[in-house]
């Protein structure tokens, strides 16, 4: 069913088969509705009913609740400078803890709730340039103060930037209300062969996903950062990235550490995405389909940025499609998304110009001295050697944020 998790991932080590009016920790934590999904996790709307507020219950799958890492990096979040201009910009983490179910044993997070995710907003014309400078200002101001906590976000997209409302999780937990303002949670039975199973790992109904937030009427966004599923603390990173892989930077195609300079390159496409409402590197589909493969987007890497750092040709397998040995560019020769293109090789410099001109916004345009300090910070975000990269607090000092992004 479209919009719901798969069926098969409710298995031994899977996911936790919660539902509605499920009890934790006492009864201090009582699913109301749901609020998404991920690739490890379910994330559910829940009454803390020892605060009196609403929350936002992620509960792993069994065997992803075996590593720290998340848990790790959101208590170093929750234990950063409060005063520091990003923290509002970040979930807040409230509580952690287990339960155990037909599935396993599941670690579960609690926040503060938020969403939808801008990605529509973004990409369906909802934004005027005002509101995108901001919420990519806000983005920038959330990654610098993840960074000052020593944590590596390790997926940053459109998707894990979330609208948040900091009114909408007080006021009391009156449930009638909630359901008045975001529906009732709509049920679909689970059924094999026309018959509800009797397999204690399946849940009996899926729910579908409500918005606890919504854009409508908001002249003001403000945004958080969620989802630190893929994120470590500096000096125990990944090396397998869950991010798009027309976000990823180039070591991580290389299968390199990914580093804070390595969330700054993803940050780069992020935001040149918020305020183009285009992805820089294209993959297959007219839709921007984020499945693709590296090489399509190693071609374009090139093409914006200049040649690749010499360990990684060495290391880059399908090379010779594209470049002779001495390194100067074939010719005839084409990516698979060039389909879909109409130019066959195109810099950062017209791909940035075409995002300028892409679409006329309803609130203002980016004039001329704007573009040239934003085109400055993108290319700083986009070094490739990632020791070259611009870092978050100097994106944060940097002209375009000063005079164009704050106060965000």
């Amino acid at each position: 069913i479209e919009g719901i998790e798969p069926l098969h991932h409710y298995r031994p080590e899977g996911f936790h088969p919660a539902y509605i009016g499920e009890e934790f920790c006492d009864g201090r934590y009582r699913i109301v509705h749901k609020l998404g999904y991920g690739t490890t996790s379910t994330v559910w709307l829940a009454a803390d009913n020892a605060e009196g507020k609403w929350v936002a219950l992620k509960i792993l799958m069994a065997f992803a609740s075996k590593d720290s890492r998340e848990s790790e990096a959101l208590h170093a979040l929750q234990a950063g400078n409060p005063k520091h201009m990003g923290r509002t910009f970040v979930t807040t983490f409230l509580d952690e803890f287990f339960i155990d179910g037909p599935n396993g044993r599941h670690r579960c997070l609690v926040s503060e709730p938020a969403c939808p995710s801008i990605e529509v907003a973004v990409h369906e014309a909802y934004l005027g340039v005002n509101k995108a400078r901001s919420i990519a200002a806000q983005a920038l101001l959330a990654l610098s103060y993840i960074h000052s906590c020593g944590v590596v976000h390790g997926d940053l997209h459109t998707g894990n930037i979330l609208y948040h409302d900091p009114k909408s999780a007080g006021g009391g937990i009156a449930i009638d209300k909630l359901y008045e303002r975001v529906g009732e949670p709509e049920l679909v039975p689970v059924l094999e062969n026309g018959e509800q199973p009797v397999v204690k790992s399946l849940p009996r109904f899926w729910v579908h996903d409500t918005c606890f937030c919504g854009f409508e009427g908001v002249k003001l966004l403000q945004v958080q950062i969620h989802d630190f599923g893929a994120s470590s603390l500096v000096g125990n990173q990944n090396t397998r990235s869950l991010a798009p892989m027309v976000l990823r930077p180039p070591e991580v195609m290389f299968d390199e550490e990914i580093t804070q300079a390595s969330d700054m390159w993803t940050f780069g496409c992020t935001m040149y995405e918020i305020l183009g409402r285009w992805c820089l590197f294209e993959g297959e589909g007219m839709f921007q389909l984020r499945d693709t493969d590296n090489d399509d987007i190693l071609v374009q890497m090139v093409e914006c940025f200049g040649k690749l750092p010499e360990r990684w040709m060495e290391r880059w397998e399908e090379k010779d499609n594209w470049f002779l040995p001495n390194g100067e560019w074939r010719t005839g020769k084409m990516t698979k998304h060039r389909k879909y293109l109409p130019k066959p090789f195109r810099t950062f410099s017209e791909r940035f110009a075409e995002m300028l001109d892409r679409y006329n916004r309803d609130e203002g345009v980016i004039e001329a001295e704007e573009a040239a300090c934003l085109e400055k910070l993108l290319r700083a975000m986009f070094a490739l050697e990632p020791a070259e990269r611009i870092t978050a607090e100097e994106a944060v000092n940097s002209e375009w944020m000063q005079r164009w992004g704050l106060p965000a």
